[in-house]
C-alpha cells in the first residue's frame, strides 16, 4: 500500500463528508471532493486537492467525469461513497422526479461510480471501496420511505461486489459503514455527533489500511442499539 493515496470522496460538503477530507488530507493522501456546489467554508477547499462541482443524479455524465479526472490523477485508489438525499416526508407526497432523484443519488450514482474506476483499479492491483450506508438502512422508518430503503439497496450490493473481487485475489475490497443518526436533516448537531463521526473516521482509516473486505460497519450509540435488537426480535417473533 503506497503511503499516498488518491482519495475521492462524494459529498464532501457535508458535515461528514468535510471530516472525512480533512482527516485524509492530514494523514498526507490527495483528496479529490465532489459535490453539487463549491463549499461555502473555505477551511473544506483546504482540505481539498481538487474539487469537482458535479450533480450526481446527472448518471449519464458520471463516465465522461471520471475519465477527466483520470486524466490529471491517473488512477483513483480510494471512493468514498458519501452523498446522499436524505427526504423525509409521506411516499405519496415525493413527486415522481424526487423519487428518481433519491434513486439516482442514493444508489445508481455509487454503483455507476465504482462501475467506472473499478477497472482502473484491477490494473492497479489496488483499491479500497467505502460506501456510507445508514442504520436507516435496517428499519423502515416513518416518512423514510425513500432515504431508507435507497440506502438499504447498497448493502446486498457491496456483499455481492465483496465476493467477486475476494475470488480475484487483486487487492481491491469493498465495506460499507452504517452511521447512526449524527445531526438533524437541517444539518443541526445532535449531541452523539462527535462519538459516531470520530468511530466513522477511524473505521475508514481502517479499511484504508488493511485488507478487510465484505463487512458492514454498524456504528450506533447504546440507545439505539437497544432499540434495534428490540425491533429486530420483534420481526423474527412475528
Amino acid at each position: 500500500m503506497r503511503d499516498k493515496l488518491n482519495v475521492l470522496i462524494t459529498g464532501v460538503c457535508g458535515k461528514l463528508g468535510s471530516l472525512i477530507a480533512a482527516e485524509l488530507n492530514s494523514n498526507g493522501h490527495n483528496v479529490i471532493g465532489l459535490d453539487l456546489k463549491k463549499p461555502d467554508d473555505p477551511e473544506v477547499l483546504k482540505s481539498l486537492k481538487k474539487f469537482i462541482a458535479f450533480d450526481l443524479s446527472n448518471i449519464k455524465e458520471i463516465p465522461d467525469q471520471i475519465q477527466e479526472l483520470l486524466k490529471e490523477f491517473k488512477c483513483i485508489d480510494v471512493i468514498i461513497a458519501n452523498a446522499a438525499l436524505r427526504k423525509f416526508r409521506s411516499f405519496t407526497s415525493f413527486t415522481y422526479n424526487e423519487i428518481d432523484a433519491s434513486l439516482k443519488i442514493n444508489f445508481q450514482a455509487t454503483l455507476i461510480l465504482i462501475h467506472s474506476l473499478l477497472p482502473g483499479m484491477k490494473k492497479n492491483r489496488l483499491g479500497r471501496i467505502i460506501n456510507i450506508s445508514s442504520i436507516s438502512a435496517y428499519n423502515g422508518y416513518k416518512t423514510g420511505s425513500m432515504y431508507c430503503s435507497t440506502k438499504m439497496a447498497l448493502l446486498p450490493f457491496a456483499e455481492s461486489l465483496s465476493k467477486e473481487l475476494k475470488e480475484e485475489n487483486i487487492n481491491i475490497t469493498i465495506n460499507t459503514i452504517c452511521p447512526d443518526s449524527f445531526s438533524i436533516i437541517n444539518g443541526e448537531k445532535l449531541d452523539n455527533f462527535d462519538l459516531i463521526t470520530g468511530k466513522v473516521l477511524r473505521k475508514i482509516k481502517k479499511i484504508i489500511s488493511g485488507n478487510i473486505n465484505g463487512k458492514v460497519y454498524n456504528i450506533f450509540t447504546f440507545k439505539s442499539k437497544i432499540g434495534y435488537i428490540k425491533s429486530s426480535l420483534k420481526k423474527i417473533l412475528l
